[in-house]
């Protein structure tokens, strides 16, 4: 056993959880980036493909976003009816039978939801008969020997026919669809240089592979005057020691090009659909040390957003795991942050917005960073929301309705872009119609054909806020409809509720409110047990604790009172933060091969006064009865089945240390004095995350600072730790680590938007099957 005892700080959200978290307000844009085989099929029908966008659309809907960010392009090749280019890979390069686009946008204006499309720019990967790198060789980028890129495939910025080419294939875009955003991603000079041109995969490869992903060496190579033989040149621009005239360098010259394009397609849209925002896939970091968007792939997102040529600032911030990161990469670890380079576009009130890569926290092995980060972010005061990517990681983890019931407990607007547009439109008028006992019918007029969308708001004052009211829905609209809250009496609230309605036009300038319209007190049914854990006769290990899940915000008074065992036990019963949860654990293992009996007396009582309705009847005074087993003999120590990272001689710096276990750990006999890390004889700060992953579990270790590079520490893991029943691990486990010499090393995410590889390969019968 260790008998070193040293303190840390968890974060937020293992201190609190989710329910913790404080409210985004009613401004806040959301968002999730979804990648073509995400949303299409070559090998289902039309009718199966159409189904799987309703789907994603339904999800985004149930976590309270409000947009999608929808790829369309995607290595030269198109997933819409293009005129320019040939279908894509996942279409089985041939018409799928409806066009993409079009439903997606349809389904999601029927949502109240944005679809920004998604545009992979100079990224030209795919030279199937047709796509730009086969028609147009002449475009591809060159070495400093004059050698052209015969794998990933990028265009150049540099070459005007590539710009006005790729601007006509985007405004093309923009004039036959009804998007509300253009989503630029790979808006930067390629990474690639000849060691990637040389045993390189098969195409079909190049478009799986996990963009980003690099070695020590790699990094080494890509970093600013290495002299590695990078493709950033093109037939026009041959390498030489003179930039093209008028430039003082290569690099301003390379920044220039992607500029130029960017405001020459920002022009094209604003003179024809001004209310399209425009918006840039910006690497996460802007300038500065290490793996960055300036001076590494010259793009330069900071001038696009304070001149006016971008309308929207997107990051790709995959780099940052923590609440802390992410603080720092917006505002205080400058200046190397996007504070000290953003302050015009801010005061002009343009929408900012990091990036969360969701498949990281995945990779990491903390996804419960999610509702941290969300915190953080909206502690900085020029955060307007978030895009996560991506779909699938999401999916994965079933994260809708988690989202959608903590951090993004209710729906949202998006500030209102007045940096485009100052119109404000009229207001609707509103009737209300009881079709039912706990049902309330809202008929809608709009007040012109224009099509907008109708902010529903709820509230229980006679009053009208639309900063703090509950917004119900948002509904995209062009002629008179209606909606109806139905009320489920599981609501705390048994008063009065008051309704009206906003108009939002396309740049989300809001309507005064309508009239107020009242029904009359609302039926609030007495509480009701929805859910055990475990469930009714099923089975725990002897050191496991219960859960009971109610249907209404309980009443706060010490529940051990009206909690009975038999056979009788000890046990600690406490309400989670929103009192709809009572977790229930016992300071002594439980007998082996017992079966219990559970009552929950019948004088439990709402935030109402409402007694429990015991047998689900929706007439409270009746007790609640159920019932579990624990687990016969079990003598076996839990075994550690991986540890990450599993390159221990050159770890990241910033990585955090992974122990899975081949089944769930006994969490409350879990403490820092079980782990240790050490640079020879000094202690390191640390904090750890513990993860039951179903008959599985992890633990996480992390530094509170950064370790040094090229720096050796030893993980110390007491063998005292147990399983559920007991069993301890046995010898304390050693780990020898030695950090890269790089502050970005080993595992570099950058976009990851042209591959399937790494955090999901979808391939299950009627979602979206990997190639």
């Amino acid at each position: 056993m260790l008998n070193r005892i040293f303190t840390f700080m968890l974060s937020a959200v293992f201190l609190f959880g989710i329910n913790g978290l404080k409210a985004g307000g009613n401004e806040e844009f959301r968002a999730v980036w979804v990648i073509t085989w995400e949303h299409i099929n070559r090998d289902l029908s039309a009718e199966q493909n159409k189904a799987n966008i309703r789907e994603i659309l339904d999800n985004v809907k149930k976590a309270h976003m409000n947009a999608v960010l929808w790829q369309v392009r995607q290595g030269g090749t198109a997933y819409y009816n293009s005129s320019y280019e040939p279908w894509g890979r996942y279409a089985g390069y041939q018409d799928p039978g409806y066009d993409p686009l079009a439903y997606a946008i349809q389904e999601a204006h029927k949502r109240g939801l944005e679809l920004h499309a998604w545009f992979n720019t100079f990224n030209i990967s795919d030279t199937s008969p047709g796509t730009p790198a086969a028609e147009h060789p002449e475009w591809i980028c060159t070495n400093e020997d004059g050698q052209t890129m015969t794998s990933y495939r990028s265009a150049s910025p540099g070459l005007q026919a590539v710009r006005d080419y790729t601007v006509k294939v985007a405004m093309e875009i923009v004039r036959n669809y009804d998007i509300d955003g253009f989503h630029l991603d790979y808006i930067r000079w390629n990474e690639y240089d000849e060691d990637d041109m040389k045993n390189a995969p098969v195409l079909e490869d190049q478009l799986r592979r996990l963009d980003g992903t690099f070695s020590d060496e790699r990094l080494q190579k890509l970093a600013k005057g290495a002299g590695t033989k990078r493709y950033i040149y093109d037939v026009e621009h041959p390498a030489g020691p003179t930039p093209p005239e008028g430039y003082a360098t290569w690099d301003d010259w390379r920044r220039a090009s992607v500029t130029t394009f960017v405001q020459q397609l920002h022009d094209s849209i604003q003179a024809v659909k001004p209310w399209v925002r425009l918006s840039p896939a910006a690497l996460g970091k802007y300038n500065g040390s290490g793996w960055n968007g300036y001076e590494i792939v010259f793009q330069d997102a900071a001038l696009w957003y304070n001149q006016g040529y971008i309308d929207q600032l997107m990051l790709m911030s995959y780099h940052w795991t923590t609440s802390e990161g992410f603080k720092g990469m917006l505002e205080t670890d400058c200046p190397d942050c996007w504070k000290d380079y953003t302050t015009e576009g801010r005061n002009a009130g343009r929408l900012f917005t990091p990036g969360p890569g969701s498949y990281v926290l995945d990779d990491y092995n903390v996804w419960d960073n999610h509702p941290a980060i969300v915190n953080a972010c909206r502690d900085v005061s020029f955060v307007d929301g978030f895009q996560f990517f991506s779909y699938g990681s999401w999916e994965n983890y079933d994260y809708w309705e988690t989202a959608g019931q903590s951090f993004f407990a209710t729906p949202t607007r998006i500030r209102p872009l007045t940096y485009m547009s100052t119109d404000i439109p009229d207001a609707p008028s509103v009737a209300l119609t009881k079709t039912g006992v706990l049902s309330y019918k809202l008929d809608i007029a709009v007040p012109n054909s224009d099509k907008a969308r109708y902010a529903i708001y709820r509230t229980t004052s006679g009053g009208s806020d639309v900063d703090t009211d509950e917004i119900l829905d948002i509904v995209y609209a062009d002629s008179a409809f209606s909606y109806v809250d139905e009320l489920s009496g599981t609501q705390d609230y048994n008063g009065v509720y008051h309704y009206y309605v906003t108009t939002l036009n396309r740049y989300w300038n809001q309507s005064a409110p309508s009239a107020l319209v009242a029904g009359d007190s609302v039926l609030s049914l007495p509480p009701t047990v929805v859910g055990t854990t475990p469930a009714e006769n099923g089975e725990i290990t002897i050191g496991s604790g219960i859960r009971i899940d109610f249907s209404k915000t309980m009443d706060s008074r010490e529940p051990d009172s009206m909690l009975h065992f038999d056979p009788d036990v000890a046990f600690d019963a406490q309400w989670n933060e929103d009192y709809k949860s009572l977790s229930v654990t016992f300071p002594n293992l439980l007998a082996k091969s017992t079966y219990y009996t559970v009552t929950i007396d019948s004088v439990l009582q709402d935030v109402n006064g409402k007694m429990l309705d015991g047998n689900a009847d929706s007439t409270g005074g009746d007790s609640y009865v159920f019932h579990f087993y624990t687990r016969g003999d079990d003598d076996v120590p839990p075994v550690i089945s991986a540890f990450f990272p599993q390159n221990t001689a050159s770890a990241e710096v910033e990585d955090v240390f992974n122990f899975w276990f081949n089944e769930p750990l006994l969490e409350d006999s879990l403490n820092s004095d079980q782990m240790a890390l050490y640079q020879g004889n000094t202690l390191i700060d640390t904090k750890y995350f513990y993860r039951k992953q179903g008959e599985q579990s992890s633990l996480t270790i992390q530094s509170t600072e950064p370790l040094q590079p090229s720096t050796d520490y030893t993980l110390f893991l007491s063998g005292d730790i147990v399983d559920t029943s007991g069993n301890a691990l046995g010898e304390t486990v050693v780990k020898y680590i030695k950090t890269s010499p790089l502050h970005y090393a080993d595992k570099m995410m950058i976009d990851n938007f042209s591959s399937t590889g790494g955090w999901w390969d979808p391939s299950g019968s009627g979602s979206t099957t990997g190639i």
